[in-house]
């Protein structure tokens, strides 16, 4: 997932660093290149995750007349899950406030802003 982490660069400069040592002592200089080659690979170690793509969803109104009466139904966009029904002119019926979809967890924010890129 691009953006996620630094990871390679961070290293690439760690190692940049060790061909930049120059000590007259040469124990020294080789407890110095040890100890980066240490930390590569404690960067390595640390820096992997299971990462989940992040998805993006909005509530969907759905509407039915029922005897007279307006009947609403919000779904998530992504699963369809119906997170709320009622009456229209009662709470039941009013637009979800969740941010997130209890179901497939999609956030909530598609319809503010489309073109939004994630990052971490």
């Amino acid at each position: 997932m691009p953006g996620y982490t630094k990871t390679d660069a961070l290293i690439a400069q760690i190692k940049r660093h060790k061909e930049r040592i120059k000590c007259e002592d040469e124990l020294l200089g080789f407890v110095y290149k040890v100890a980066h080659d240490d930390i590569i690979e404690i960067i390595k170690d640390e820096s992997t995750t299971d990462v989940e793509e992040v998805r993006h969803g909005e509530w969907v109104r759905d509407a039915d007349l029922i005897d007279g009466d307006v009947w609403v139904r919000w779904s998530c966009s992504k699963c369809g899950y119906a997170r709320t029904r009622g009456w229209e002119d009662t709470e039941a019926g009013t637009k979800p406030q969740a941010k997130l979809c209890e179901n497939c967890g999609a956030r909530m924010d598609e319809e503010e802003d489309e073109n939004a890129e994630e990052v971490h």
